[in-house]
């Protein structure tokens, strides 16, 4: 409900401002009564929500029944999927509008590109590029009635399965969703893992491409998220076989974002960050670090591998120190067999 109220809603209620929709929450006749009032809250506070009591049989909630009374001429329009723990970016609706057409009846839009990330039940972090086609966030239906009066859908399917009842339209443009991770998440359900096998996917997936500005997609999300200083620690440096020293001195939690050029024939992980540690000002590297591996080398101690395919890359890595631990500094080297010289575009540490 936290999510719903305070980030997913407010996002939609901007993209309202120049979109006809509907919100369509359906809700069990048996939910408690303190949750129902505060689905009456979010109504109240959301014009455009609509409380839709599963029992009801009357079809008067039915996204059919509140299109007509929209669109009596039921022209072009779609019927979206989201789940209350998920939402959609504030040009959702935007991308969207240009593909409504007549031409398009029966047709299903997959907005592939969007933003995945940890919400600890407070807060946001990890927040990554996430390509999904087909994903159920946002998966929407064109619907409506074509020049000879009939009324055309969608068939009915699971969502992974779209593509094989019907013509999906498949756009990735923009970011277009924000597709949320936390344990106990269906997604989830019978892995048998952990959580932080959970936060170390979401970890390895690509930083926010560079031209998507978070904040101008999902503005809501300005409260939950923490507000990280960006610092650059180096810049157009080439990365010898011995490697390079990085001036770097954090506590607690803080990230890495390094651009990168890779030559022809570097694979992943042939390439690693190491870093100094101490604790209560003593070196060590006898320690858990959240983000960082322990190498039985003493020489290497903890460290991070970097994705080193063959052109230019980005990484982004996030690491949590334990209490009394600070790193004092670092080294990017290339690593292994497979391990070249490279060139450093950018590296900046946020803490």
């Amino acid at each position: 409900m936290k999510i719903l109220r305070e980030v997913s809603l407010p996002n939609l209620a901007v993209a309202a401002e120049s979109h006809t929709i509907r919100h369509i929450i359906h809700y069990s006749p048996e939910l408690p009564s303190q949750y129902l009032r505060q689905l009456e809250a979010l109504q109240r506070d959301f014009p455009f929500v609509v409380l839709s009591d599963a029992s009801d049989s009357t079809g008067a909630r039915h996204p059919y029944t509140i299109a007509n009374e929209l669109n009596p001429h039921q022209k072009p329009y779609v019927i979206y999927r989201l789940d209350d723990d998920d939402f959609l970016s504030t040009s959702y609706f935007d991308q969207l509008a240009p593909l409504v057409s007549e031409a398009n009846l029966g047709f299903r839009v997959s907005l592939a590109a969007g933003l995945t990330g940890i919400f600890d039940g407070e807060r946001f972090s990890t927040i990554r590029y996430s390509y999904k086609p087909y994903i159920a966030i946002g998966l929407a239906g064109i619907y409506g009635r074509n020049s000879q009066g009939q009324f055309v859908a969608p068939a009915e399917t699971a969502h992974n399965l779209s593509d094989r009842v019907g013509t999906v339209m498949v756009d990735a443009t923009e970011c277009s969703y924000f597709w949320t991770r936390h344990a106990g998440q269906d997604t989830d359900f019978g892995k048998n893992e952990g959580f932080d096998v959970t936060r170390k996917e979401v970890a390895s997936l690509p930083p926010i491409p560079t031209n998507w500005n978070l904040f101008e997609s999902f503005p809501s999300l300005r409260d939950h998220t923490d507000s990280l200083s960006r610092s650059e620690v180096i810049s157009d440096t080439d990365v010898s076989e011995d490697g390079k020293p990085l001036r770097i001195n954090a506590t607690g939690r803080f990230s890495l974002l390094l651009d990168a050029t890779f030559p022809d024939g570097m694979q992943a992980n042939a390439g690693l960050i190491s870093f100094q540690i101490e604790r209560d000002g003593v070196p060590t590297d006898d320690i858990e670090v959240q983000g960082m591996t322990r190498s039985p080398n003493p020489t290497i101690g903890q460290y991070r591998y970097i994705t080193t395919y063959a052109g230019r890359r980005s990484n982004q890595f996030d690491f949590e120190l334990p209490p009394g631990c600070e790193v004092i500094g670092a080294r990017i080297t290339p690593f292994g067999a497979l391990g070249k010289p490279f060139h450093i575009n950018s590296l900046y540490i946020l803490q």
